[in-house]
């Protein structure tokens, strides 16, 4: 029986970042003391969209010609705040423009503005009416070159959109289409949609750093890929990603430049630690791209990102070999079905052969593998890469066997690099970009672009299991009986450091503004002592389905059972010993608990709050023991090197006099913009300001008491603490 064969198409989505990071904060109050009106976001008319069909998702679906694997229906519109949605001015001259819009039956609904130029002060935020999703803000720091901006989905099927302009701002928006989800790609579980021998990347102890390399990839809000970070020679962290031409357009140059830049790009989203049942986080995404090198009859796209991956992301661009020379053994690194991060690997050479594939593609073209020994590729894994058994790229996966299954692993097909890479078709080959020193070197080793990079840390071992709380016990760190709502997680670098973010995994519960839950950074010995940071849960909650038949009514808002990334409004400096804390709510509407280790004879690293006290876990009034919470820091060592970082942008200052008796100068040693922050020794907030100066002075008034006081300079890239000491 002849093969059919298939193009191993993907979802592409871009968020987060430069482009589409968000930078945190909140909408504008719901009622506006308005020069003109009083409006609550629930009284906003609600446009409502056209109704969608088997047909009309068909027939765009041919329009589109794309490789991806279309998940959602694009709604083209022209919304801006001088033709809908409702626009009022504050008493202070702010503007606030909302617009609700609903489309009946999605699962999510992302947005493609098709016009953004924010001016500084200016933000967006998109959210669910009840505030439950809330995504932004996105600011000035998003505008980009083509001035489009792709967010990430919001879950359900309806969403506000809502812009504030300060006074005196004179910003630009346009919503131009409002994209659909008709499979579920947010609809819980959200995982395990590919074939049941898949490999999770992180059940593979082999490739750590190589791991990193590989994204999955959003286009135009409606079809999904795979696509790795790529290396030059330079070694100089520009974000180039490697990913296969179908994926945007098949052989059309200037439609698949158009699509770039509405493209979302997700890091490590992967199951954390191996665990099985837990989905990974979708939180760490950049939005926006360039074509550099494109050539359709061989299926090459070079993609440069519109930002660089910040350090809490742990990029890697992985190396390459252009020599043509077949390799050893092979492995793959994928998101099939638009699953979790899986890879693939087989011990046996690659030929060289032609991809038949409705004739599409040049003879002798590809890397052919007939079998994979372990794992496969699906509808998802296009544009994954091919590395050999130095770990360098050798080709990008353009597609192999429709009939794909656990017995039937292959065949695959991936572009040769030793084929793309000199110039073509009047079109400039990979050599051009990734040999910008003109060394005529035809292999190149990865590169870390942060030589301090930021860590994942906990306090679990690999022979740790979780607990499973059953129905009718008590949340043992969550909500109880007991009214204990601080729990707490201790963390110790030796040398300190600073801490950007933190993984969480919840056993239970859902995020409600009404009943907020809150994150608090702790300096201590044995216990929470000093507060260095507070922050509001509040995530994007990105969740992915690639295989369903049918629609469902009911969208989850749940974070159970997934590693979820919260990450800090600006890094943290800690000393050696710092404490992460969960504060819940005492009135809930779902209870909320986070994983934590069964109970272990030593090793406890968890405590928790009973009235004004903190307690060790082994001294727990119910349940005594040692255990530890699945909370995990991502942290920044200070280890001393003579490599600098590529993004490095240090900012030094001195405080004079410290000690003092009276006002403080601070010297600044940049030219840019930073805040200031003075707290107490009780970690109250007592002063704080803008400087764009190289000199600021706290008064003496704000030192009332003898004692401890902690200054916080924030910059673009850090925030960095001193202590001052008042007489």
């Amino acid at each position: 029986m002849a093969k059919r064969y298939f193009l191993l198409l993907s979802i592409l989505f871009c968020t987060h970042l430069n482009a589409q990071i968000s930078f945190g904060g909140f909408p504008y109050p719901e009622v506006i003391k308005s020069t003109q009106s009083v409006r609550t976001a629930r009284s906003l008319e609600t446009i409502i969209l056209p109704a969608i069909d088997s047909s009309a998702i068909a027939s765009q679906d041919e329009a589109i010609r794309m490789g991806g694997t279309q998940f959602a229906f694009s709604h083209k519109v022209c919304f801006t705040p001088e033709n809908s949605g409702v626009l009022l001015t504050d008493s202070l001259g702010t503007k606030v423009w909302r617009l609700r819009v609903r489309s009946e039956g999605a699962y999510s609904l992302n947005v493609i503005f098709n016009r953004y130029r924010l001016e500084k002060g200016e933000k967006v935020f998109i959210y669910t009416p009840s505030k439950s999703h809330i995504i932004g803000a996105f600011t000035e720091k998003n505008n980009l070159p083509e001035q489009l901006l792709a967010t990430a989905p919001v879950e359900g099927d309806e969403i506000i959109i809502e812009y504030i302009s300060p006074k005196g701002c004179n910003g630009e928006l346009s919503v131009g289409s409002i994209n659909h989800d008709f499979i579920g790609l947010r609809k819980l579980p959200s995982f395990d949609n590919s074939l049941y021998c898949q490999i999770d990347v992180t059940c593979e102890n082999r490739y750590s750093e190589e791991k990193r390399s590989g994204v999955l990839i959003i286009i135009n809000g409606t079809t999904y890929c795979s696509g790795n970070l790529i290396n030059n020679t330079a070694c100089d962290g520009t974000p180039y990603l490697l990913t296969a031409s179908h994926c945007l357009n098949f052989n059309s140059l200037s439609k698949s430049e158009a699509l770039a830049a509405t493209c979302v790009f997700f890091f490590n989203y992967q199951t954390p630690h191996c665990f099985p049942g837990i989905r990974g986080n979708m939180e760490m995404s950049i939005s926006g791209a360039e074509i550099m090198a494109f050539d359709g009859e061989r299926d090459l796209t070079l993609l440069q990102l519109s930002s660089q991956p910040p350090v809490d992301y742990m990029p890697y661009y992985a190396g390459w070999d252009a020599s043509d020379t077949p390799a050893e053994n092979v492995f793959c690194i994928h998101h099939p079905e638009g699953d979790l991060k899986k890879i693939a690997s087989d011990s046996d050479s690659p030929k060289k052969g032609t991809f038949l594939c409705s004739g599409m593609f040049a003879a002798e073209g590809h890397w052919i593998v007939d079998f994979w020994e372990e794992g496969l590729t699906e509808n998802g894994s296009s544009g994954s890469a091919l590395f050999n058994q130095d770990k360098r790229i050798i080709g990008a996966l353009s597609g192999g066997y429709s009939d794909v299954s656990c017995e039937e692993r292959g065949f695959d097909a991936f572009y040769r690099l030793g084929i793309v890479w000199e110039d073509n078709y009047k079109r400039e080959g990979l050599k051009t970009f990734l040999d910008p020193t003109e060394s005529g070197a035809l292999t190149c080793d990865g590169f870390d672009p942060y030589r301090r990079g930021c860590s994942r840390i906990g306090n679990f071992r690999t022979y740790d299991e979780l607990y499973y709380t059953t129905s009718e016990e008590e949340f043992l760190t969550g909500h109880n009986n007991l009214n204990i709502r601080h729990f707490a997680e201790r963390f110790y670098l030796p040398q300190g450091g600073e801490v950007y973010g933190i993984h969480f995994i919840p056993e239970t519960g859902s995020f409600n503004s009404k009943y907020p839950i809150y994150v608090h950074l702790y300096s201590g010995d044995e216990k929470p002592e000093n507060l260095l940071h507070s922050q509001l849960v509040k995530l994007q909650n990105q969740q992915y389905v690639g295989r369903t038949n049918e629609i469902q009514n009911k969208i989850l808002e749940s974070l159970t059972k997934r590693d979820n990334y919260l990450r800090f409004d600006q890094p943290i400096v800690v000393d050696s010993t710092f404490f992460i804390v969960f504060e819940l709510p005492e009135n809930y509407s779902d209870k909320f608990s986070l994983y934590h280790t069964k109970l272990k004879t030593t090793g406890n690293s968890s405590y928790f709050k009973q009235g004004n006290n903190w307690l060790s876990f082994e001294n727990h009034p119910v349940s005594p023991g040692a255990i530890s919470m699945m909370i995990e820091p991502v942290v920044r060592r200070p280890e001393k090197t003579d490599l600098q970082d590529v993004f490095a942008n240090p900012i030094s200052f001195d405080v004079i006099p410290n000690p003092s008796d009276g006002e403080v100068k601070i010297l600044i040693n940049s030219t840019e913009e930073v805040k200031i922050e003075l707290y107490d020794i009780a970690g109250r907030a007592i002063y704080n300001a803008t400087e764009d100066k190289q000199e600021h002075t706290l008064p003496s008034s704000l030192f009332r008491e003898k004692g401890l006081y902690l200054l916080k300079i924030i910059s673009s890239e850090t925030i960095q603490t001193q202590k001052i000491i008042r007489k």
